[in-house]
């Protein structure tokens, strides 16, 4: 990978890093920055996509409302970036306490980002994927 490749594919990774820590911190203004106007976000339950900056942030805002996050540990993340458009795909896992139960989930996310007018990487599409959830006892 050339020296230019590789660093695309290191800032479209910290773009999504970056993503990771705002929502943790509840940064709604920074989590609204990194995604692009016109976003799509497609929703594990393959519901019908939510469209929108702003929709898309009240899912976040919504998921640190009702969930109480325990653990979330980015396990790899990996980004191939074309002229103005990278593809970032990150495994995680999570755990959370959602209306009283306790789970860990093991989950890939997709994003599309795209350099905007200004040359930053903004999230134009993502979809995340549950490949493995469980239970987990309290105590």
């Amino acid at each position: 990978m050339s020296s230019k490749t590789e660093q695309r594919a290191n800032a479209a990774r910290d773009v999504v890093a970056l993503l990771q820590r705002a929502w943790q911190a509840e940064d709604w203004e920074q989590v609204a920055g990194l995604y692009h106007l016109e976003a799509q976000l497609l929703p594990t339950d393959l519901g019908p996509a939510i469209s929108g900056r702003t929709a898309i942030v009240d899912t976040y805002r919504e998921f640190t409302q009702l969930a109480t996050v325990h653990r979330f540990e980015m396990r790899q993340c990996s980004a191939r970036c074309y002229r103005h458009t990278c593809i970032v795909q990150c495994e995680f896992e999570i755990e959370y306490v959602l209306e009283g139960q306790r789970s860990e989930d093991q989950v890939t996310e997709t994003y599309v980002l795209e350099r905007n007018a200004e040359e930053q990487l903004q999230v134009l599409w993502r979809q995340q994927i549950v490949n493995s959830s469980r239970a987990l006892l309290e105590g």
